[in-house]
């Protein structure tokens, strides 16, 4: 196996749901608060199963929001009984003090979606409370212990609003970023991964 973006590891990504409490301008998915599309729990499992069999180690989803999508543990715990790896990306909101205990043994990493600065990130999540309750929930899964850090997106709008590490506010001393070059005709985008210390 060639060494890629993703180290070694075969990656199955999977979005289980379209629904999401953000209408982002970024959204390659056209996903928000409107879309009720979700895909079945016996689909996505024989999907785990199936990509486990082909060889696949990890599994990340992502979405729309995963957490509206109630089946979330049961899908993870379908990837961890394959000896997966697990990841959820997420724009954090919803990271209420019940949602890490949930997720606890069951997701190796969760990154937070985060794009530059407070202003920066409100203008591409057109929600004037989404950095600030984003940054007020990452209490509980620091408190969790659950492994996380940031995807930043790479946009016309954010590619100058922030120096260094995008997570360098929140998450003093450690984490990641993932920068994505972003297609203003919301064709999906083409990923590149960095990683920095902040």
């Amino acid at each position: 196996m060639t060494e890629g973006l993703t180290g070694s590891r075969s990656v199955l990504q999977v979005h289980p749901t379209r629904r999401c409490n953000l209408s982002c301008r970024h959204c390659y998915s056209s996903s928000g608060p409107h879309v009720d599309e979700s895909l079945p729990l016996p689909l996505l499992r024989g999907a785990v199963v199936e990509a486990a069999g082909l060889g696949y180690d990890a599994l990340g989803v992502s979405g729309g929001e995963p957490l509206l999508h109630p089946p979330l543990p049961a899908l993870l715990a379908a990837a961890r009984e394959q000896g997966m790896r697990t990841t959820v990306t997420t724009n954090g909101m919803l990271l209420t003090e019940r949602r890490p205990a949930e997720l606890t043994g069951l997701v190796d990493v969760l990154a937070v979606s985060l794009d530059g600065t407070p202003e920066s990130h409100v203008r591409m999540r057109r929600d004037a409370r989404s950095f600030a309750l984003m940054e007020r929930r990452l209490q509980a899964v620091r408190e969790s212990g659950i492994a996380f850090g940031f995807v930043f997106t790479l946009t016309q709008f954010t590619s100058t609003s922030s120096t260094g590490c995008p997570g360098s506010r929140l998450m003093p001393g450690r984490g990641f970023s993932r920068s994505i070059r972003w297609s203003p005709r919301g064709t999906p985008p083409n990923s590149s991964t960095a990683r920095c210390r902040t």
